[in-house]
């Protein structure tokens, strides 16, 4: 198993993931004093982010939403993604070897996830309002 963190982009449903991963960083840094020059080794972790999956829009591969893409509702602890391999060059030898991996998600910050659902639904019903309002304007009447 590996711990994976992954990135979800609502406004154009997209996603990536990345691992983060630690490695030594031994840097040599220098201190002149008095015409010498000191040399020290300073160790210590470094940790950088290595792409696992591409941006991209991944949708479902199966089931009854099968071809719709992800969106920020499929986003929640528990769930599993499933994302096809072909064309993803980072992933790992053994991973590549197969048609689709799954992708459990174990933490999401909820808190983050309320707020942007609020905006979405408050967009999409403004939307539905000015849906209507033209769809409608030529024909109310309004009585006297």
């Amino acid at each position: 198993l590996r711990e994976l963190t992954g990135f979800f982009f609502h406004f154009d449903n997209t996603l990536t993931i990345y691992e983060f991963r630690q490695f030594d960083n031994n840097v040599f840094l220098s201190a002149e004093r008095f015409a010498s020059i000191e040399y020290k080794l300073v160790k210590g972790k470094i940790a950088k982010a290595l792409p696992f999956v591409t941006r991209g829009r991944y949708g479902h591969i199966q089931g009854p939403r099968e071809d719709d893409p992800y969106n920020l509702t499929d986003i929640f602890s528990g769930n599993e993604i499933i994302i096809e391999t072909r064309g993803q060059h980072s992933l790992p030898d053994t991973v590549k070897k197969r048609d689709q991996v799954y992708f459990k998600i174990t933490d999401v910050d909820e808190e983050e996830k309320q707020i942007l659902l609020k905006k979405l639904l408050a967009l999409s019903y403004k939307s539905k309002l000015t849906e209507f309002w033209v769809e409608t304007r030529g024909n109310i009447q309004i009585s006297k």
